[in-house]
């Protein structure tokens, strides 16, 4: 099991991200990974917001996964479904490095955190009217993390109130499962022993992970008591302790 060991507050560091969902996480994480002293500040109690309740689906168009299951992309494609789906107001800069980045993205975090991808091939692009829409591959879920890469931290992230108890199967689990004689029954057995092992998936189990990313790149990592205002914000400060590789 990883450890943690709590710190004082640094009087001054490079980067302050403001918010502990995906988005600050991963900017976070890319911060510190580039030799950025960083501060994370999360005004309520828990980390992982919004993200933690939802489903942790990514779109990424032209993505690795998508390759190895032998369907086919192209920039051409992506850009023009992006456009055509009212992205044509967004700075086509922004398009371009958000269609380039992508894929490079999966590769970085999957190198420095415990989080894994897969494509989910039955979920489609949303608007099949659209020209340069795809039937599936395009959407990503994470792998099922375990909340031990966080040691005595893993009740640091928020609950998904929207999930529950299923929040621990992926979407792809709960698929393979209603299609048995018993799903309930063999459902309810997994669940078990997900809860057991304290196996997380969906968003909750992408915060555990980039969170564990986070933390051993050596973010510090502020959380508060529902404060809007950070100067009354009660702090509790985390910060890794142990060397550790994902790879």
């Amino acid at each position: 099991m990883n450890s943690f060991a709590r710190q004082r507050v640094p009087s001054t560091t490079d980067v302050v991200v403001i918010g502990s969902g995906v988005a600050g996480l991963t900017a976070a994480l890319s911060a510190a990974q580039n030799g950025s002293r960083v501060l994370l500040a999360e005004r309520s109690r828990h980390i992982g917001g919004t993200s933690a309740y939802s489903g942790g689906l990514l779109w990424i168009p032209l993505n690795k996964y998508m390759r190895d299951k032998g369907i086919e992309d192209s920039l051409p494609d992506a850009r023009q479904y992006l456009t055509a789906f009212g992205l044509s107001r967004v700075p086509s800069s922004l398009v371009e490095s958000y269609l380039d980045a992508g894929p490079r993205m999966l590769d970085f975090v999957e190198s420095v955190t415990p989080v894994r991808f897969t494509c989910d091939t039955s979920i489609p692009d949303y608007r099949e009217e659209v020209p340069g829409w795809r039937a599936g591959g395009r959407a990503l879920e994470p792998l099922p993390v375990p909340g031990g890469v966080l040691g005595d931290f893993a009740g640091e992230v928020r609950e998904s109130r929207h999930f529950g108890r299923l929040g621990r199967l992926t979407r792809e689990e709960m698929r393979r499962y209603r299609t048995r004689g018993t799903p309930y029954q063999a459902a309810l057995e997994a669940l078990d022993e997900r809860e057991a092992a304290d196996i997380r998936a969906r968003g909750r189990g992408l915060v555990t992970g980039l969170l564990a990313g986070c933390l051993e790149s050596g973010v510090v990592v502020l959380t508060g008591r529902g404060s809007s205002n950070f100067k009354y914000v009660a702090v509790r400060s985390v910060a890794w302790s142990s060397s550790h590789s994902w790879a």
